[in-house]
């Protein structure tokens, strides 16, 4: 597990490629504002699953593991 603390105005994405930098993880877990197509295909390309819901206006929107994802909360609560 890695936490990186940033200043509340950046936007989650700008720390989403360093976040991963160096792990090779089965599975990524990240709400929607790590949605990017960049990450997404990032992730992909290490081998990880992608568990992260698609933003409402995708007009193709990913499928991701609903169950899997409710396991976001535990690291949320954890913070």
């Amino acid at each position: 597990m890695r936490i990186l603390l940033t200043p509340r105005q950046n936007a989650d994405i700008s720390q989403a490629h360093s976040s991963t930098e160096g792990f090779n993880p089965d599975q990524v877990i990240a709400d929607k504002g790590y949605e990017a197509d960049h990450f997404v295909d990032a992730i992909g390309a290490k081998g990880a699953k992608v568990v992260i819901p698609p933003r409402s206006n995708r007009k193709n929107p990913r499928k991701y593991d609903h169950h899997q994802y409710k396991e976001r909360n535990l690291v949320k609560r954890f913070l």
